[in-house]
């Protein structure tokens, strides 16, 4: 495992770093071969996104109520709003006793297996949720600031296309892209700044800050 996965596409920054943060943990214990730790990080990394979105939808009360949802009805739940595929649904379901593996019961903790294969699973499982999650956010909400500048900072063919990326995102998102992820990009991208920054890292070709913030003033004026 090497892909750092950034949850850019959720829209709760605490909970996007939280998210970042338990997938480099899950990461490290899979390589390091502690499965049932993979596999318990994994586990909580998919309930976490699937609660979060059915709650964003409304589909599941209150968050106190939310909370006590159990991981199969939250993949249950999912199907019914089409955030998953009926396929990414059955492989859900395979892993739904994850919680058993911390389970204080003798019984329920011996009976489950955790092993390489099982550990792999979800790890599998977990990238196949993330991509659908991803696109459905961004199919319900449009994309978010963070998704809008890394699209056009990693390629500049994208520049031409600015009013359509910016079609369908939120205006809390056009906001936090004009006052945080952009002038955020300018610093981190000196000496270009916000005239011009490196899309590759080599100098070339820089791209205009100010120019991918000008449609943005444009739908908020």
């Amino acid at each position: 495992m090497s892909e750092i996965k950034d949850f850019d596409f959720v829209l709760d920054l605490a909970l996007r770093q939280s998210l970042v943060s338990d997938y480099k943990e899950m990461q490290t214990a899979y390589d390091g071969g502690a499965w049932k730790a993979a596999q318990v990080i994994g586990g909580s990394i998919v309930e976490t996104l699937l609660l979060d979105y059915l709650l964003a939808e409304g589909t599941l009360g209150d968050q106190d109520e939310a909370n006590f949802k159990s991981l199969e009805s939250l993949i249950v739940n999912a199907f019914k709003a089409k955030l998953i595929s009926e396929r990414v649904k059955e492989q859900a379901l395979l892993i739904k006793r994850y919680r058993n593996l911390i389970h204080q019961g003798k019984a329920l903790r011996t009976r489950e297996k955790c092993d390489r294969n099982s550990a792999m699973t979800t790890v599998a499982l977990l990238n196949m949720v993330l991509e659908e999650v991803a696109q459905s956010r961004k199919e319900t909400y449009g994309l978010t600031a963070d998704q809008f500048c890394n699209k056009v900072m990693t390629d500049p063919r994208n520049t031409s296309i600015l009013s359509h990326l910016l079609k369908g995102m939120r205006p809390q998102e056009i906001e936090r892209l004009l006052c945080a992820v952009l002038p955020s990009a300018a610093f981190a991208s000196e000496p270009y700044g916000w005239d011009e920054f490196d899309t590759y890292g080599d100098g070339d070709p820089p791209v205009g800050i100010r120019r991918l913030s000008e449609p943005c003033w444009s739908l908020t004026a």
